[in-house]
């Protein structure tokens, strides 16, 4: 005999199958939620992985810098003191002692750049070389070089509508220049095969300070503008300090650039001057849009490596020209230099400075005088 259901009441079977859904139900969600944490664990591990890579890769490349330089760099003043590897007999003629002036003391800045150039010196260990493809500033090889039937290099110039307008320091010392010049030479040269290489000008090694306007972010300018940007980078010039600097090492990037890092030994500091330009170039593109991305850095390109006629360097080329590097910085590691002016750069032509182009430059010499401003307050 049927039992008779009150009002609302469902049938014992039909709450046996509600149940039954919805238990399957919440098993299913159960599952979902175990399978996105495996899932997220999965896409953790490969980037937990690859920071505990780099992370040696860096460390490599710290303990690849050679025990004669650490300690020569320690006597400049510029670590506390010289790590704790052997080292042989110092016998480093480039050396030029700093000035009585110099900064005697590790600063922060030093310290920050240091760590900087470690892990640009592993960029080729962790990631490989990969020029040919975006070499500078977002550039490819085949649009910046051409080659003949000889395998010999020659640049490609291109017209810009605006522009390109840079500060820069020149590393103007004659005897630097022919330093630098003369160890690419005597190692990289030989290192790699023909047309495997674009050579900077010599008389143009510089170190990019800051854009006011770039082939990416061009910012037009009417020759009044201009002017007025050269008043303005000349009114920073005046207030900061000759920047006395010392070769650290010299590196190869993934990108397959070849450059020489700086540290600085006295004068302002390269941060601080980059903040002094921002400032008084209030359109120039933003920190985040600039060419030199860490404020701290001083560095100078003293060559590019390229892909040859044929689509592909041989094999162990990367590591040569590592090694050359390395090489490099022995002969050239607390080399000093003076960074005595700025240069108000105009590239009528593309990379103009790296590619032999078309440029104007206006000079403006750093004086190391008392702001204005600040004496007036002061009287």
């Amino acid at each position: 005999m049927r039992r008779s259901l009150l009002p609302g009441q469902r049938p014992p079977r039909h709450r046996r199958r509600t149940d039954h859904i919805w238990l399957r139900r919440l098993i299913l969600v159960i599952i979902a939620v175990y399978a996105g944490l495996w899932m997220l664990h999965l896409l953790r591990r490969p980037k937990a992985s690859r920071a505990r890579s780099v992370a040696a890769a860096v460390a490599a490349a710290a303990a690849r810098y050679p025990a004669e330089c650490d300690k020569i760099m320690a006597s400049l003043g510029l670590w506390r003191e010289p790590a704790k590897r052997a080292s042989r007999k110092l016998d480093l003629p480039h050396v030029v002692a700093p000035g009585k002036g110099a900064i005697a003391h590790m600063s922060a800045s030093n310290g920050v750049r240091r760590q900087l150039y470690d892990a640009l010196a592993a960029q080729v260990d962790i990631d490989g070389l990969s020029f040919g493809k975006h070499m500078t500033q977002g550039l490819q090889q085949d649009s910046l070089f051409h080659f003949d039937a000889d395998g010999r290099a020659s640049a490609r110039l291109h017209k810009l509508e605006v522009p390109v307008r840079a500060i820069v320091a020149p590393f103007s010392n004659p005897a630097t220049a022919a330093a630098l010049a003369g160890a690419v030479a005597a190692h990289l040269v030989p290192a790699l095969p023909p047309g495997a290489l674009w050579l900077q000008d010599s008389s143009l090694y510089h170190s990019t300070i800051w854009h006011a306007s770039r082939h990416t972010n061009p910012v037009a300018a009417t020759a009044e503008e201009v002017a007025a940007e050269v008043a303005a980078v000349r009114a920073a010039a005046r207030t900061a300090c000759p920047l006395q600097v010392a070769l650290e090492r010299v590196v190869v990037t993934s990108g397959g650039t070849i450059m020489a890092a700086w540290q600085v030994v006295a004068g302002t500091e390269p941060e601080e001057l980059r903040h002094d330009l921002a400032v008084a170039l209030p359109r120039a593109p933003p920190a985040d849009q600039q060419a030199v991305k860490q404020p701290a850095v001083v560095y100078t390109t003293l060559a590019r490596l390229l892909v040859p006629p044929g689509g592909a360097l041989p094999a162990g080329a990367a590591a040569a020209a590592v090694a050359a590097a390395e090489s490099m910085t022995v002969a050239l590691c607390a080399t000093t230099t003076t960074l005595q002016q700025l240069w108000y750069i105009e590239e009528t032509d593309l990379l103009a400075l790296a590619l032999g182009g078309a440029f104007r430059k206006q000079p403006l010499p750093l004086l190391c005088q008392s702001d204005p401003d600040n004496r007036a307050a002061g009287s």
